[in-house]
């Protein structure tokens, strides 16, 4: 393919009091697309069956092709029938935008990272299906992103899921565009870059600081030698405030991102 980017596994792990479409229960399966797929695919992409149960547990993986990080991902949950059509039990649409943001700086906190070790944190908003803060982990060598899906156009249920990247050699390089936040990060401890890095990471998903993707391509490129007050002073995203508090004498600045 193209324009790939590379693969996303979508672990669809269990369905929580979804919607009963039989007499007591449903018979539910996941199906995930993203919005460009064609309809032949929408197919091959999903769960199976749990027969007569509200609260499935699928631990099924589904396998997408990327080749839009901006792209949004549909997931729909459906009722199976044996002699009419499948009902229909919901559904939900997520962005990876975000999570793909964290994997193209993976490389800057791999190596000392504690299993479990929380990279971002996504709030659930009117904008998203998130029914609770979502989280970006550090996982036995992966970044993985938990999620709980409040489900659409439905009286009720959750499907949890987890989203894990898979790179494919000779796929593109991402190409996002920076986001953009208007907030401060205050008092980040300058014990090392990789520190300064899950900070800014943090900050972002807080939405506390603004260019924050422009300040992780210049660590990305600065030498591990090199201080942050010497990458600062090549850098036209960071302001002079912050070159001038990581020249003084204490290991403490705050940063303000223009």
């Amino acid at each position: 393919m193209e324009n790939l980017l590379g693969l996303l596994r979508i672990h669809v792990k269990r369905g929580l009091n979804l919607a009963i479409r039989d007499i007591s229960s449903s018979d539910p399966y996941v199906v995930v697309h993203s919005g460009k797929q064609v309809k032949e695919n929408i197919l091959k992409l999903k769960t199976h069956v749990i027969k007569q149960s509200v609260n499935p547990e699928w631990n099924d993986d589904l396998t997408l092709s990327v080749t839009d990080p901006n792209q949004p991902i549909k997931l729909t949950v459906y009722d199976k029938d044996l002699f009419s059509a499948d009902d229909k039990m919901g559904e939900a649409e997520f962005s990876i935008a975000t999570y793909l943001e964290a994997v193209k700086y993976r490389p800057k906190v791999e190596g000392g990272l504690s299993n479990g070790t929380i990279i971002m944190k996504i709030q659930p908003t009117r904008q998203n299906c998130l029914s609770e803060e979502s989280h970006i982990v550090w996982n036995q060598g992966k970044l993985v992103q938990n999620m709980f899906l409040r489900l659409q156009h439905v009286e009720c249920g959750e499907v949890e899921i987890q989203l894990e990247w898979i790179d494919v050699p000779g796929s593109k390089a991402f190409g996002f565009k920076d986001s953009c936040f208007s907030y401060s990060l205050n008092m980040i401890t300058l014990n090392s870059k990789a520190t300064l890095v899950r900070a800014i990471f943090q900050a972002i998903s807080m939405k506390q600081c603004d260019n924050g993707f422009a300040l992780l391509e210049l660590l990305e490129s600065a030498p591990e030698t090199e201080s942050l007050q010497d990458a600062c002073r090549h850098d036209r995203f960071c302001s002079e405030s912050l070159t001038r508090k990581a020249s003084q004498p204490n290991s403490k600045v705050t940063l303000h991102f223009n």
